[in-house]
């Protein structure tokens, strides 16, 4: 007859082999986690998910690669980063505002399931599949956690949004700006949703990362009082409303970030937030935003450094050439008569003499081919050197 000892014995060992062997199975996958996110992305597309359109892709693979994130560390017994703790709360909130069908957003999320479970099986080995067994129950009940934590947070922002009447105003916006406009009549439809001319004239305001509270906060504050429209993707917030006035950056004190106004037709505002959202990130740090006429530099060397190659090295390349402290003199010139068109201006502005400015202007034309007194060949350099509103200055690199 065998010993109890040792048969209690036996078991406390086992026990502890196992508990090894899946404290190693999940380490391995952790360490291969980046496979995750891609299989669930591949079978996430495979899928029929109809109101996936809604939602931009760079998106779902953010929230995908994070939550495996999240499920491995609660399946380790590690403490959640807080940026990870709100993951279902953030999903269940931003899918509501969505649209996102509540079946198609619960099935998705339960795709991590199958990932995890095939991942696990793919690293074990005969002594570790023993360990995945018993902990198997554990795995689905850390993915339907998530499901119903997922499930409960839409549901309450979608009353939320019910009961404030902001539902189809919001699902609308999303709709404008998530590709739906190349359906037929679509943009009639959101446009009566929003109770706006599909012809009328808006202005934008954008914020972009710390300054995005300020900007809710502002919303918030007039919700009820104007037909403020919001939109919030890709670490932007932007809101937009119908203009009945000239427009003026200057009437939004407290804010910061980016100004565009005249946008021509609803059709038109999803394509100008790309600007506006560039104009957010180069404003000044002081409160205040950054409008067309003052960023519109920005706008132009932006779109030909993506377009032309070595764009700024075609015009002011020549500087590599000119010991850096005449080259900061230089510049400061050209940037001191570019501000104001005249030479005794641009004197007064530098403290020097009315030749000394020509002298500079003239070795900065002799260095780049590039007269600032000309106008067209002025516009060109003011955007090669990438004016910046934020330091009011010029920056030139090296490269």
């Amino acid at each position: 007859m065998r010993n109890t000892g040792t048969v209690l014995a036996d078991d406390s060992l086992n026990a502890q082999s196992l508990k090894a062997h899946w404290t190693g199975l999940l380490e391995s996958v952790w360490e291969r986690r980046a496979g995750l996110t891609t299989e669930h992305l591949r079978r996430f597309h495979e899928g029929a998910f109809s109101s996936a359109h809604r939602v931009e892709p760079g998106e779902i693979e953010v929230f995908t690669r994070e939550a495996f994130e999240m499920l491995m560390l609660q399946l380790r017994g590690k403490a959640l980063p807080e940026h990870l703790a709100r993951i279902p709360r953030t999903l269940g909130m931003r899918r509501a505002r969505q649209n996102v069908d509540l079946d198609e957003l619960l099935r998705a999320v339960r795709l991590h399931f199958g990932v995890l479970l095939d991942a696990l099986g793919a690293s074990a080995d005969d002594a570790d599949l023993r360990a995945l067994v018993q902990h198997l129950s554990e795995v689905n009940d850390t993915v339907e956690r998530y499901v119903l934590d997922v499930q409960y947070e839409y549901l309450q922002e979608q009353s939320s949004l019910i009961h404030s009447s902001r539902l189809k105003t919001t699902h609308s916006v999303s709709r404008l700006f998530t590709g739906d406009l190349g359906q037929p009549g679509a943009l009639s439809e959101i446009a009566a949703e929003l109770r706006v001319p599909e012809d009328a004239v808006f202005e934008l305001v954008a914020a972009v990362g710390e300054h995005i509270p300020a900007l809710r906060n502002f919303l918030e504050e007039l919700r009820g009082d104007e037909d403020y429209f919001d939109y919030e993707s890709d670490g932007i917030l932007l809101a937009f409303r119908r203009q009945f006035s000239a427009g003026d950056p200057n009437g939004f004190p407290d804010l910061h970030g980016g100004y565009l106004s005249h946008v021509h037709g609803l059709a038109e505002v999803p394509r100008a937030l790309n600007a506006v959202a560039l104009l957010a990130r180069a404003a000044p740090d002081e409160p205040g935003l950054l409008g067309l006429d003052r960023g519109w530099p920005l706008l132009a060397s932006a779109y030909l450094e993506a377009n032309v190659p070595d764009f700024h090295a075609r015009v002011l390349g020549g500087l590599a050439g000119v010991a850096p402290n005449e080259r900061d003199r230089m510049l400061e010139t050209v940037q001191a008569y570019l501000e104001t068109g005249s030479l005794k201006d641009s004197a007064d502005l530098l403290f020097c003499h009315r030749n000394t400015v020509i002298n500079r202007l003239a070795g900065f034309k002799a260095a780049t081919g590039y007269d600032v007194r000309v106008p067209r060949e002025a516009a060109t350099v003011l955007v090669a050197a990438g004016y910046s509103a934020q330091e009011v200055r010029f920056q030139f690199r090296a490269d």
